[in-house]
Order: C-alpha cells, then sequence, then structure tokens
C-alpha cells in the first residue's frame, strides 16, 4: 500500500533514467512499464543518463546532495534523460518518485532534478512525506513546495538557456542548500515554475 505523501509538484528542473535500466541508442524505454516503474531508487544522488556531465562534477554534486540529505532528511537526485523517454519529464518525474516510495521500506521525503538536454526541459519536484519531514515555521505544504520551486527556477533556468548545463545545476543545487539552511529565503521566491531551456 503507498504510503501517505503530501506533494506538490514544481515543473523546473532535471534528470532521469533510474539505474537498473539499460537500453540501446535506437530503443524507446517505456516509463510505464513496471521493470522501470518499480525500480528501486538509484544508488547514487547523480544519474547522467544523457552523458553531459564530468565525472569530477558528478562527484562534487553527489558530495553536497548526500550533506543536504543528512542536514534535511530530504534526498534530492539529479537526473538527466535522453530522447529514449518519449514521456514528458513532468511525468517522468512524477513516476519516478512514486515508484521509489513504493520501493521504500521506511517513509521519505525526496526532490528530483529532472533535465532533457534533447527537450530542453528542466523538471524539479519535490515530494514531502509529513511523516518524517517536518515543514519551517511559518509554511503551509503547498506554500512551502512552490515557493522552493521557484527560487530552483529563478536561478537555474537563465543558464540552461545559455546552454550552461553545469553552471545551472550547481545554481540548482545552491538554491536548494540556501533553502535548506535557511527557509525564511524563500519569501522572496517568485516567477514562473514551469521552464525550458530555450
Amino acid at each position: 500500500m503507498m504510503r501517505p505523501i503530501l506533494a506538490a509538484f514544481a515543473s523546473l528542473l532535471t534528470s532521469v533514467v533510474a539505474s537498473p535500466v539499460v537500453a540501446s541508442a535506437d530503443e524507446v524505454i517505456k516509463i510505464d512499464d513496471p521493470q522501470y516503474f518499480n525500480a528501486s531508487p538509484p544508488s547514487t544522488l547523480v544519474v547522467d543518463t544523457a552523458g553531459i556531465f564530468s565525472t569530477s562534477f558528478e562527484d562534487e554534486i553527489n558530495a553536497r546532495l548526500l550533506k543536504v540529505e543528512k542536514q534535511s532528511g530530504i534526498q534530492f537526485v539529479l537526473m538527466t534523460i535522453d530522447d529514449r523517454i518519449p514521456q514528458k519529464p513532468n511525468l517522468v518525474a512524477s513516476l519516478l518518485l512514486k515508484g521509489w516510495a513504493e520501493a521504500d521500506k521506511v517513509p521519505r521525503s525526496r526532490g528530483i532534478l529532472l533535465f532533457s538536454p534533447t527537450k530542453r526541459k528542466f523538471i524539479f519536484t519535490l515530494a514531502l512525506n509529513t511523516e518524517v519531514t517536518q515543514l519551517p515555521d511559518g509554511f503551509t505544504i503547498n506554500d512551502y513546495l512552490d515557493r522552493f520551486g521557484k527560487k530552483v527556477a529563478s536561478v537555474t533556468t537563465p543558464h540552461l538557456k545559455q546552454d550552461n548545463y553545469t553552471i545551472g545545476m550547481q545554481a540548482a543545487i545552491s538554491a536548494i542548500e540556501q533553502a535548506i539552511s535557511d527557509p525564511t529565503s524563500l519569501r522572496e521566491a517568485t516567477g514562473n515554475q514551469d521552464k525550458e531551456a530555450a
């Protein structure tokens, strides 16, 4: 049975294919395939299916996201997807989070930064499980999630429009780090969260 998760989805941010999925370049991966949908959460917090990041960059971001998880209890995963995934990135993100939640042995909160370079789409989706994650004082869950998404989008999208993927993702992680360490910074977040990189 699915554990109760209060979630709001902020279209904005990043990556895609779960590690157990292997496909050739000409193969279309179906996100609703049970083998994919029920895949265990990835063992690393950076999954670069599109192959746009260097190993050193992946190591840096993985370390920063591990620190965020230790501090906040929220696991953020940065993923990229390529054109083998025909579904819209926001659908991919929500299905992955749902599949990972069903595979979890204990309740947890997760965020996914999903980026499709070929579709030029960037998605940020955050699913908070209120059993394990306490909201900052003065925020409703919808307000918190909405402002979190807007903050990430505002600093990431300008770089993606210039094809500066690495800088854009570093900016996204910095925004997450600031939002976790200083939730009051979210009160200044405004703007449209549903962004394309072009």
